[in-house]
């Protein structure tokens, strides 16, 4: 397994999935640098903690930028098979703009697109160095870890 790809937990304990190592490490969003592992924003000199299940919206966003993701991809991939309504991710999603101080009338970062979904606006830039492309994970390797943790 490459240092770009590490294998994780989702919140369901039963779902393994591939996270590629950009999920994970600091990134800038507009003005704003996010730091995933620590679940926080600064900018201008403040720095603000977030929940980790919003970070967990931001990041999946991020990885996604100027794509319009739909609710029900963001319900199943940052939520997972939790049983939660649509109000978890508008609630959530609410406490994600009044961080990044960004408004649904006039967004700068977060764009609701009505009956669809969300976009991120905001240009997403890497802030760890890059290090080349990552190593595919064999069924094998996948395997291994996935029986190790059980």
């Amino acid at each position: 397994m490459s240092a770009e790809t590490t294998v994780g937990l989702s919140r369901n304990r039963w779902r393994w999935h591939i996270l590629p190592q950009r999920m994970q490490s600091d990134f800038r969003l507009g003005d704003w640098v996010v730091q995933p592992a620590q679940c926080r924003l600064s900018r201008d000199g403040r720095t603000l903690q977030v929940r980790a299940r919003v970070m967990d919206l931001l990041v999946y966003l991020a990885n996604h930028p100027g794509e319009v993701v739909s609710k029900e991809r963001l319900l199943n991939e940052v939520w997972g098979s939790l049983a939660v309504s649509e109000s978890a991710l508008t609630r959530t999603v609410t406490e994600l703009r009044q961080a990044l101080g960004d408004s649904v009338d006039a967004p700068q970062l977060l764009e609701t697109i009505a009956k669809r979904g969300y976009r991120l606006m905001g240009s997403v830039e890497s802030l760890s160095a890059p290090t080349g492309g990552s190593a595919p994970v064999s069924r094998s390797t996948l395997k291994m870890v996935m029986s190790a943790a059980a």
